[in-house]
């Protein structure tokens, strides 16, 4: 009988498990808005084609690296790159790039000018302003006389007439953006007050003080000076004043009396000076004799001194 033998059949097919590429890249990934400029280098490995996305909305690169990127904003953007190989095989990789906000540098000044030395000098006041979430502020200032400060809201007295260019940068913290402004301030010289007077002292009775301000000068001798003012108390502890370049003042009490004169010039600048005065004490005399009348022979005059004086001593004549 017949015998049925079993027939194989074999088919066959080849696999191809192919790699990967790596999609890998680096970049400065923290930057100030002013200047900021992304420079990418591609790291990655067994790609034969790559695609850059950079998070703005920008139109996406097919290029190994794409061209430096400076955004136009303050913000986050998501940088993401697609690396590809000739076999349709794909690896991505994608990291987040900051734009910090720039402060803006201002400050005011409590005025443009001063004198030298002037006890009030200037102050400075920190307008800066830096966008919310851009960090805190802080400052540095040069006053231009290699002298700085620290603080939001310095004072700066200056012992030198000139102008000064006077610098604040403001940093951000932590991000180290940063702004600078200057300004400037002018420190005038002062005028010279100075009083001339015959007398600084006299008796009570008649007391009369002649006081001149001739020998006060202005800042610059093709300045002027514009304005006098006399300042002194009197009787009942008043203070009397006079805007005239002199003055005559009287006292009716006796001690050392202080005179003070302020001489302002065409630049509105002022110097003062106090010049003091003495009035002595007025003396009553008296005194008494023993005899008025006496005779010639053995006569003997006695007399007492009743004069009466605050301070000060008594003399014969």
């Amino acid at each position: 009988f017949p015998v049925t033998i079993g027939c194989t059949r074999y088919d066959s097919i080849k696999l191809y498990v192919r790699t990967n590429p790596v999609a890998a890249y680096t970049v400065n990934q923290y930057q100030c808005f002013r200047n900021n400029n992304f420079v990418f280098t591609n790291t990655s490995s067994g790609a034969a084609g790559y695609r850059w996305t950079l998070g703005d909305g920008s139109a996406a690169q097919t290029t190994t690296v794409p061209t430096n990127k400076s955004y136009a904003a303050p913000g986050a953007y998501t940088v993401k790159l697609v690396a590809n190989n000739n076999f349709g095989c794909k690896d991505s990789v994608s990291k987040v790039v900051y734009v910090y906000a720039m402060p803006v540098a201002n400050f005011t000044v409590s005025k443009d000018s001063l004198v030298v030395n002037s006890s009030t000098g200037f102050t400075f006041t920190s307008t800066s302003t830096i966008a919310t979430g851009g960090g805190t502020l802080e400052y540095n200032w040069n006053f231009g006389d290699n002298t700085v400060s620290t603080l939001q809201n310095p004072t700066k007295k200056y012992t030198k007439e000139t102008t000064h260019s006077v610098c604040l940068v403001v940093k951000t913290s932590p991000y180290g953006c940063y702004d600078t402004i200057t300004k400037k301030v002018v420190i005038k010289p002062k005028p010279k007050a100075a009083v001339n007077i015959v007398t600084s002292s006299a008796c009570l009775t008649g007391n009369s003080f002649s006081l001149g301000s001739s020998n006060s000068t202005p800042a610059y001798s093709s300045s002027t000076l514009m304005g006098y003012k006399w300042v002194y108390v009197t009787s009942g502890g008043t203070a009397t004043s006079t805007t005239t370049s002199s003055s005559t003042v009287s006292y009716s009490s006796v001690g050392s009396k202080v005179v003070q004169l302020i001489v302002t010039d065409a630049n509105g600048c002022t110097d003062t000076t106090n010049y003091t005065l003495v009035v002595h004490p007025q003396a009553t005399p008296s005194f008494s004799v023993n005899t008025r009348t006496q005779c010639l022979k053995a006569n003997s005059f006695s007399f007492t001194n009743g004069s009466s004086i605050s301070s000060g001593y008594r003399d014969w004549e």
